[in-house]
């Protein structure tokens, strides 16, 4: 299996960028909202967000980078190199251009991208874990490279197979902090994260998690923290970059207004950021990076000025 030094030592990547630094890798099913996350910590548009598909397919690692670069091991045994930013979704869906790919690799995408927080953490973006069985291997093999998951659930109960790989990564004793991205149903409430109906809903998850001794990393104090995803990258960045692979984005837009005036919340951008969750996360975020040891490799808290 394929790692990042082996790109190193073949002089693919800058040494500069060895410097070891935390895994942290985003989890959960198909279509809930993973790749936005990424979107939303990196604060750029690098993930390509789905039109109802599985569009991740494959593990993707993400560093620091002055630039934004796209490397793979290709099955001809030669390192691609190309621009992240003239990789289309059609393209990652495309059989040629997976088929092309060397599925040893325990990363099959190394990015490199700009971003602040990958000057502390490497990000691993993973398939949908109930997309398909291919999907599904991909994302267990990954776990053996990790340090810490973000387990994304939405705003509904736990399916089976969301609990059994729950149990999978709590049996591999990887630290795991759960989020439910609050962004399924029409009803204006269950957009907003801390409603009546997400609260009870994350309740119900935090007992199943007791009963089955699941240990998780609390997020400001909750087991299970409630957030929405598409607030934040929608209000907080330029969401006109990602509107190419969104469908009816100008829908969603007036949606977000609707809801947030029907539920007696103003519409500026600090309020819906705020309702977001994500400055909370990312604070959080920060304080397992700024506690990792490199000897141990273990995430742990330590002390970080939050954002908000």
């Amino acid at each position: 299996m394929r790692e990042w030094r082996d790109f190193v030592e073949e002089g693919a990547v800058p040494k500069e960028l060895t410097e070891e630094h935390p895994i942290i890798a985003i989890y959960g099913g198909y279509q809930v909202g993973k790749s936005t996350l990424l979107n939303c910590l990196l604060g750029q548009y690098v993930a390509l967000v789905g039109k109802g598909i599985a569009t991740t397919a494959l593990v993707s690692r993400y560093r620091y980078g002055r630039c934004s670069i796209l490397r793979y091991r290709t099955k001809p045994d030669s390192i691609y190199r190309g621009d992240l930013r003239q990789t289309t979704l059609e393209q990652v869906r495309d059989r040629n251009f997976l088929g092309n790919i060397d599925m040893e690799s325990g990363f099959h995408l190394e990015v490199e991208a700009p971003a602040e927080l990958l000057e502390k953490c490497d990000i691993v973006d993973t398939p949908g874990y109930d997309a398909s069985e291919q999907d599904n291997t991909a994302a267990l093999n990954a776990m053996d490279h990790i340090h810490y998951i973000l387990f994304v659930i939405p705003n509904r109960g736990l399916t089976q197979t969301e609990k059994e790989l729950l149990l999978k990564i709590s049996r591999n004793g990887i630290p795991i902090s759960v989020l439910m991205n609050c962004s399924i149903g029409r009803r204006s409430e269950r957009w907003i994260p801390d409603s009546d109906a997400n609260l009870e809903c994350a309740r119900e998850c935090e007992s199943w998690l007791s009963s089955m001794n699941v240990e998780t990393v609390p997020v400001k104090g909750q087991k299970v923290y409630l957030c929405n995803f598409l607030f934040y990258w929608f209000y907080a960045k330029a969401f006109e970059q990602s509107i190419p692979d969104i469908v009816s984005p100008d829908t969603l837009q007036k949606h977000i207004v609707e809801t947030l005036q029907e539920e007696g919340y103003g519409t500026d951008r600090d309020t819906i950021i705020r309702l977001s969750g994500v400055c909370g996360l990312i604070d959080a975020l920060a304080e397992q990076i700024l506690g990792y040891d490199s000897i141990t490799h273990k995430i742990g808290v330590g002390k970080y000025e939050p954002i908000l």
